[in-house]
């Protein structure tokens, strides 16, 4: 680790007074047209609206909610006013685009809103921010710097040209609504438009109106060479937007937290060529892949109107096999002459599993296909790995990566960078779908390779106490698999347990317990804590990490990872849990941001660790797509990428 010489963060923090701010009511009804997916709606219900709140050194976080409550009333005791807020809209079904802008127009009640400009006509100043409930009479409120001017005819014109929504998903409705916003920033002069919304994370992110996410404590950082004017503009906005009595909230004096800069990997393709480098793109095309994966039994699915594509791709395939270093054989083609279900389960259960290494699957995204199905049927009764291509996207860059995919899917190395040696990296997450009576999953994901990549998983549904069963289970498997591949066991394991919304003295509990002398154990706890860093031109390196940056009994840091240009990017927070190996903090902290380059998907640093990312989409398959557990002949592929 090099730290960047006379440099720290200035932090604004925000606490809390208690006696004169909302109270927390909640009714316990559901509004919702069609039958509600309960379980989906109280996961994003809380990651949404009640994160973790810490007061007077403790940290709280909202209790499970129970029965079909889907609304919460915050009431302030001065102004004797209520402001009701119902979480309407679901991921994946049909939405009002109306609701969005009564949510933000509720959730803007709750902020003092500065006067208007007399020279500025039709325009509303909606401060940038984050806001908080919890049921301990508190609410938490953080407030940007800048004051964003907003055209609500802009907004208007959505909400009644836009009456009925297109079959599709709550996606397209929310992204609809975002890109025909605009904002003004009045600071620089500046249209802004809002950013995107994070599926993968389960966090919805609208920018400039609102910042929704899972944290423990929030802050609001500014990198500077030393504590100066700098941040004066910051504080003097701060003190405008919240220090009014009505809400009751005190603006802390600046903490000074040391920060410093990791430096960036060396990424190692075939032949010993390396690069030292934040995004790859350009060098994976130039390069062969570290370790391929040769294919020479492999089966290609598509409808008969769509041959033509099919030999396309399989062509283009191919054609960049002296590129990447990948031997790819002719396959096997299967059209079908229908779209049902039906058809599509006669074409996979005439198939001969015993020597096919992989099937791909040509579909035309206009209709729809039962993709879960085929990959229910390819994980769960016939465990091939399979591989799902959408006919539009055969085009030769576009194939080039699915390639690259493919080869990961097998087992195969595209890239690496340097891991320590004896250590066994795990990945651990657990996951809620969408179905009550669908269990949670719990996966795990490790790295059995010693200093190369070599994915292994296991998935289970956990329900009570099944989860530690499950983990004491999987950790005697994976030692022994690590011991099969390398001739030794491994001298640490080091596991990254993705936080979905459990107390950290919860998580902590489950891993008490568990030993694996003589091997050494470290629990590190990965969370979705927010921190906003910005430099002069808003350029903030990756790599940047911040030590202690909450106020626990835990030892933790915070992460930037990925690189990002004019906006902030997703800063993750690490506590680690237990830690009784030999291995440095300076050492684990260059080991996380080691593994967030060796996700295969994105040829760039992403912004969680490859362990946490693969475990996460492991969980999702089980309990969004298949709902069973995939065969074990697939442990050690990477077939939910």
């Amino acid at each position: 680790m090099h730290n960047s010489p006379n440099t720290f963060a200035t932090i604004n923090a925000f606490t809390v007074n208690s006696n004169n701010v909302f109270e927390y009511t909640a009714s316990f009804s559901a509004n919702l047209d069609l039958p509600a997916k309960v379980t989906f709606l109280k996961r994003y219900f809380s990651s949404v609206g009640c994160p973790y709140i810490q007061n007077n050194n403790v940290v709280y976080t909202l209790e499970t909610l129970s029965g079909k409550n889907l609304s919460i009333t915050l009431h302030n005791r001065k102004l004797q006013s209520d402001v009701l807020m119902t979480m309407r809209f679901v991921r994946r079904r049909k939405l009002d685009v109306a609701l969005v802008g009564k949510f933000m127009e509720n959730i803007c009640d709750l902020i003092s809103i500065p006067e208007v400009r007399n020279n500025v006509a039709q325009t509303t100043i909606v401060p940038k921010f984050v806001y908080s409930v919890h049921n301990g009479h508190n609410i938490l409120i953080c407030i940007d710097s800048c004051y964003y001017e907003v055209q609500p005819e802009n907004i208007n014109d959505v909400i009644c040209r836009y009456k009925k929504l297109r079959k599709g998903y709550c996606e397209s409705a929310l992204n609809f609504f975002l890109n025909k916003s605009y904002i003004y920033c009045d600071i620089d002069g500046k249209i802004y438009r809002h950013e995107s919304i994070d599926w993968e994370t389960d966090s919805v992110v609208l920018r400039p109106f609102r910042v929704s996410v899972t944290f423990d404590h929030l802050h609001f950082a500014k990198l500077v060479p030393s504590f100066n004017e700098s941040s004066t503009l910051l504080r003097d906005n701060l003190k405008k937007l919240i220090t009014n009595k009505i809400f009751g909230l005190n603006v802390t004096e600046c903490t000074k937290v040391s920060a410093c800069l990791l430096p960036q990997e060396i990424v190692t393709f075939a032949d010993g060529v390396s690069y030292t480098c934040t995004s790859w793109n350009e060098q994976m095309r130039n390069n062969e892949v570290l370790s391929p994966v040769e294919l020479w039994c492999w089966v290609m699915i598509y409808e008969a109107k769509d041959e033509h594509f099919a030999r396309k791709c399989v062509k283009i395939m191919q054609e960049i096999q002296e590129n990447t270093g990948i031997r790819i054989g002719g396959p096997l083609y299967l059209p079908i002459k229908g779209d049902t279900k039906a058809d599509y389960v006669n074409v996979l259960s005439a198939i001969e599993t015993k020597e096919v290494q992989l099937i791909v699957v040509l579909v035309n995204e206009s209709l729809n296909k039962p993709k879960n199905l085929i990959k229910r049927m390819c994980f769960v009764k016939y465990p091939i790995p399979c591989h799902i291509i959408r006919a539009k996207n055969v085009q030769y860059d576009e194939i080039y990566d699915e390639t690259l995919r493919i080869n990961a899917k097998l087992g195969a190395s595209l890239w690496s960078v340097s891991l320590p040696r004896f250590k066994m990296i795990c990945g651990i997450d657990t996951y809620v779908g969408f179905d009550r009576k669908t269990p949670p999953a719990c996966s795990l994901v490790a790295n059995l390779g010693d200093d190369t990549v070599q994915w292994y998983s296991k998935v289970a549904f956990c329900e009570g106490d099944s989860f530690r069963r499950y983990i004491k289970e999987w950790f005697v498997d994976i030692v022994q698999k690590y011991k099969e591949l390398n001739g030794y066991p491994p001298t640490e394991v080091i596991v990254y347990h993705t936080n979905n919304g459990l107390p950290t003295q919860e998580i902590d509990t489950i891993y008490k317990e568990l030993r694996l002398d003589p091997i050494a154990l470290t629990i590190i706890l990965v969370s979705g804590t927010k921190i906003k860093i910005f430099e002069n031109k808003e350029i903030v390196l990756p790599g940047s990490i911040f030590n202690n940056v909450i106020n626990t009994n835990f030892l933790n840091f915070a992460l930037m990872s990925s690189a990002t240009c004019g906006s902030v990017p997703a800063t993750l927070h690490y506590t680690i849990l237990k830690h009784n190996g030999n291995t440095s903090l300076d050492v684990l902290q260059q080991l996380t941001y080691k593994l967030c380059y060796i996700y295969y998907k994105k040829m760039e640093v992403s912004e969680m660790p490859a362990p946490c990312i693969y475990a996460r989409k492991l969980s999702k398959l089980v309990t969004e797509k298949i709902f069973a557990i995939p065969s074990c002949n697939l442990d050690m592929y990477l077939y939910y990428m």
